[in-house]
């Protein structure tokens, strides 16, 4: 309900602002989503950005919640959260894209936090020498995550 009414305010000023046009057309009329491989429109690309935030948002509430249980003082919460945001942005920020390590350059947390480059550009991501697409590696690591984070929580 928060991610919708924070968004919702957000869409409304940029409409207001700026204007949305036609929200039926497709999303590679709007510059920066040229590149996009979805055959959806303006309003799709709306609900689904929505929906992956949410998912996002998800994860990073189980993150703080099973490091909160499995750390015995708030120090240890603090330094663990702060590593693990920290290793997530040095990897982000070192890897080329082009390596072989850039799974771990785009399956990452600072990474999911920029929701819009899920749908803005058409990325394979090599795993085992296998192309993947993108968003499915983001569907299968972000719904295994939400389950693998509850179970370990509980």
């Amino acid at each position: 309900m928060i991610l919708i009414l924070l968004y919702s305010v957000n869409f409304m000023i940029a409409n207001a602002t700026y204007g949305f046009g036609d929200i039926g057309r497709y999303i590679q009329s709007v510059t920066g989503y040229l590149g996009s491989s979805l055959a959806i429109s303006v309003l799709q690309y709306f609900i689904l950005f929505l929906i992956a935030k949410l998912f996002v948002y998800i994860i990073l509430a189980m993150i703080f919640f099973t490091v909160s249980i499995i750390a015995r003082t708030s120090m240890m919460v603090y330094i663990s959260l702060a590593l693990l945001f920290g290793i997530s942005a040095i990897l982000y920020l070192s890897i080329p894209p082009s390596s072989a390590l850039a799974f771990f350059k785009y399956i990452n947390l600072i990474h999911f936090l920029q929701t819009y480059t899920l749908f803005s550009n058409y990325l394979n991501l090599n795993i085992g020498g296998y192309p993947f697409q993108y968003i499915y590696c983001f569907i299968i690591v972000t719904l295994t995550l939400i389950i693998l984070l509850s179970v370990i929580s509980v």
